[in-house]
């Protein structure tokens, strides 16, 4: 991905996920999946560690020219057992 392509990515999850999302009773409410441009696709998940309960907003978006790599860019808030920013998987890769 370039440099630009990340950019926009995070500007489309930011844009629909916010980092200070409303909270519910405390919680955060989760977001499934879904794909506002037809481009990347957004998602907030909860987790539980040992250390508590934790968030991370995830947005995907398919390698320009080789569909089956999907650029993933997580983060992840509250008590987080991984660090924020971008990574790769290959769909056919996935069992």
């Amino acid at each position: 991905m370039t440099i630009e392509q990340k950019e926009t990515a995070i500007a489309v999850l930011d844009a629909n996920i916010p980092s200070e999302q409303t909270t519910i009773n405390g919680k955060y409410v989760q977001v499934l999946p879904y794909s506002p441009d037809g481009t990347h696709t957004i998602r907030l998940d909860e987790y539980v560690s040992s250390k508590g309960v934790g968030y991370c907003r995830y947005i995907t978006r398919p390698e320009t020219g080789d569909a089956d790599l999907i650029n993933v860019f997580a983060d992840p808030f509250g008590p987080s057992p991984w660090v924020s920013g971008w990574s790769s998987y290959r769909i056919s890769e996935i069992p």
